[in-house]
């Protein structure tokens, strides 16, 4: 990830790529996508802003009625898909444009100690703390991991 969007980075410096966009199934209610993103370009050690735009559960209204995965229709990013490219772990559920299949991570990583050491505001740690407990009521981890 952080080679990924400092690449990214640099291309839009050069005026090669037009825009970087975050497209998750993931909702953002509590804003925890937009602190992961903020983390992402920290990380990763690139400009804010970087990450333009984001667009989550909220933003999308289509659903596959088998299994409820989010659809993610390209065209909620911009109307012409031609250029684009989407990089995700779900190809199937992507819509209208290109996409790199990547490999889906599943390995649970325990990761309680690290919010509480996030160095952020104490609303920021507390958003953190409540999708960590949302998260984990949602994707009970596997005593095997």
């Amino acid at each position: 990830m952080r080679e990924l969007l400092q690449c990214a980075a640099r291309l839009k410096a050069e005026g090669r790529l037009d825009h970087v966009v975050v497209f998750t199934a993931a909702s953002d209610k509590t804003g925890w996508v937009a602190f992961l993103v903020d983390l992402l370009q920290d990380y990763a050690g690139v400009p804010k802003g970087t990450i333009e735009h984001v667009v989550t559960r909220e933003h999308v209204t289509a659903f596959d009625p088998l299994t409820g995965q989010t659809l993610k229709d390209l065209r909620l990013v911009c109307d012409d898909t031609s250029n684009l490219v989407m990089v995700d772990d779900k190809p199937q559920y992507v819509h209208h444009g290109r996409v790199i299949a990547v490999p889906p991570y599943e390995q649970h990583c325990p990761i309680e100690a690290l919010v509480e050491k996030i160095p952020c505001s104490a609303d920021g740690l507390a958003t953190a703390r409540e999708a960590l407990r949302e998260d984990q009521i949602l994707h009970r981890p596997s005593a095997r991991d």
